[in-house]
């Protein structure tokens, strides 16, 4: 199989005691996403993260969390989150608060994490990622909403 644009190659030879055998090859490569990714989660410490890769550089990203949301997972009424007062808070929130209305670095990427303990365990948080183009009113991006129990 050939080696396609975008990937890295390692290649990894061993022989034999006399080297003069080979007794394995091993080729490995990573693909770079093919499209926007978003996510978020937590190592179940408590602590939270929240990831986007392959967006628009300079595009402002909307990280919106519903608390304790208690509708069939993606069937809420905004992009399938379900709306509550902390939703709507965020929404009023200006450009550049972490990590609720941010701005995407020049890669297109945007990273952000808490220590453990920040939330309790069993506490139930819905998320979404909605991307808006820059110098337009545009939605790029929407993740899938997500459910993750802390």
């Amino acid at each position: 199989q050939a080696i396609q644009s975008g990937e890295s190659l390692s290649l990894y030879v061993e022989l034999d005691s006399a080297g003069h055998r080979i007794l394995s090859i091993e080729r490995s490569f990573a693909l770079a996403p093919s499209g926007p990714q978003s996510g978020f989660g937590t190592n179940g410490t408590g602590d939270v993260r929240i990831a986007s890769i392959g967006m628009t550089p300079g595009a402002q990203l909307f990280n919106l969390f519903a608390l304790s949301p208690a509708i069939l997972l993606g069937s809420g009424p905004l992009l399938g989150l379900p709306l509550d007062a902390f939703v709507f808070q965020q929404l009023g929130l200006p450009q550049g608060i972490q990590p609720f209305k941010v701005t995407t670095d020049p890669a297109g990427i945007y990273s952000f994490a808490t220590p453990p303990g920040v939330l309790a365990p069993g506490f139930v948080v819905d998320g979404i990622t909605i991307e808006v183009i820059p110098g337009s009113a545009t939605l790029g991006y929407v993740s899938p909403v997500t459910r993750v129990v802390f």
